[in-house]
């Protein structure tokens, strides 16, 4: 769907000019609001008009309050504690139900950014924006409403007068679309195989870890591919948006520097507009560590209102907050950091299994049954496990050359034969070893 509107935008911007470009996106993404969210697009409306008229005021008629953003906030509360209920099935097959008016994919993105945006206004980092249509273009540009990332106002607003069909912007789009689509549908498609081929199994005590470790990888692999692909979207329209992981994030050796790098919008903004809200209070930092653990249930509570999230959401702070206390006491070298990575991964696995849990009695249960069983592993030694191998490998090894540069930048300097090689390795990759045509993104549900 999409694909289909930026081909309808690309379309439409050969009929104006430039300075009407922004008209056309702002145009196509309402239609796609509207197609998508059907008669929801008025609460999205309604929240637009709302922050513009709180922005144009604050600090003028009246001073910024918390109220308003409880009010913006409403109907995302709705929606998660109220109306919306999550299954988690087959470890990445989810099923939800919401009532019609509130089935708006996005709302979440749309709220943050409307708030983070009065925020900023408050804090004087921007001037408010006179255009009511400019700022509505800011919180539904459907290139990033799936899975963001978070764009800052600042940010976005100063990318609208620039938006144009360059072929140098267009093609590193491409670029990222493609290797997107390669993450997505080759090695997500074969791990999401895998995950359904260790359901078959039913692993149970330690060997159940396996399951979260396996989630983990498809977590990563799916959710960065979305991100992959709306940033290359977005950059055919020369609108750059900040990346939300690093390269690597899976071989972290810590829990503090997987955080820096994941999910890494969506846990500055909670950093910015929450944290750093409540803890200028603690003139003293005392509470430090409380208001880090307050902040971490706000995170796991964001995905749902259930006993599922809010254990995940303790059990991560609790983690954090210890490795802070103890990393004065223990220093691991560089060159041992492989054992910091198994820890991560280990701890990692467990966390990745309450994520995706439905009942966290049952869980335990299941991870304290020590009792003997026998498992099948070779049933595991398929086709599919090879080639999700290699081209996992694949991945691993661009990421490793690319470090902290996004794979469009690097191969922008590689030589014009290693550039059309690339291409063609991915390509082939999709062609011959893709199982699902369908783009799967897990974080659509929340």
């Amino acid at each position: 769907l999409s694909f289909t509107y930026v081909l309808i935008s690309i379309i439409l911007m050969q009929f104006f000019n430039k300075q009407h470009y922004w008209k056309i996106l702002l145009a196509t993404s309402l239609s796609f609001f509207v197609v998508i969210a059907g008669q929801g697009v008025l609460i999205i409306i309604a929240i637009a008009l709302f922050t513009y008229y709180f922005s144009l005021n604050i600090n003028v008629t009246f001073p910024f309050r918390w109220w308003m953003v409880a009010l913006i906030f409403t109907p995302l509360i709705i929606k998660k504690v109220f109306i919306t209920e999550y299954h988690f099935e087959d470890f990445g097959n989810n099923i939800y139900t919401t009532h019609k008016l509130m089935s708006i994919v996005g709302l979440s993105y749309i709220t943050f950014n409307a708030i983070g945006y009065l925020i900023d206004i408050k804090r004087k980092y921007i001037e408010p924006q006179s255009n009511f249509f400019k700022l509505l273009f800011f919180l539904i540009y459907f290139p990033i409403i799936f899975s963001g990332p978070l764009t800052r106002a600042k940010h976005f607003f100063s990318q609208i007068d620039n938006i144009s069909l360059k072929n140098d912007s267009i093609v590193n789009g491409l670029r990222l679309i493609l290797w997107g689509l390669f993450k997505n549908l080759v090695i997500g498609g074969r791990i999401l195989q895998l995950m359904n081929m260790l359901k078959e199994l039913n692993l149970k005590g330690p060997y159940y870890l396996i399951n979260g470790f396996v989630f983990f990888l498809f977590l990563y692999c799916t959710f960065s591919s979305f991100i992959n692909v709306f940033q290359g979207i977005s950059l055919i329209f020369n609108i750059q948006v900040n990346d939300n992981f690093k390269n690597r994030i899976y071989l972290s050796a810590s829990r503090g520097e997987f955080w820096k790098g994941w999910h890494i919008t969506l846990n500055h903004w909670f950093r910015d507009y929450f944290f750093y809200e409540i803890i200028r209070f603690d003139k003293k930092s005392k509470y430090t560590n409380l208001l880090l653990f307050a902040t971490f249930i706000c995170i796991a509570l964001w995905h749902d209102f259930t006993w599922v999230f809010l254990t995940w959401g303790i059990l991560n702070a609790t983690w954090l907050i210890a490795e802070r206390k103890l990393k004065k006491y223990i220093h691991v070298k560089e060159k041992l950091s492989f054992i910091g990575i198994i820890y991560h991964l280990c701890i990692a696995s467990f966390l990745a299994t309450i994520f995706i849990s439905n009942d966290i009695t049952t869980l335990f249960e299941t991870l304290l049954d020590f009792s003997k069983h026998t498992y099948n592993f070779k049933k595991l030694l398929t086709s599919n496990t090879f080639i999700l191998i290699f081209s996992f490998l694949f991945m691993d090894y661009f990421e490793s050359k690319t470090k902290e540069i996004r794979i469009d930048k690097y191969i922008a300097i590689q030589s014009v034969g290693s550039r059309y090689f690339f291409y063609y390795l991915l390509c082939l990759f999709i062609l011959v070893f893709a199982l699902d045509p369908k783009i799967a993104n897990y974080y659509n549900l929340f």
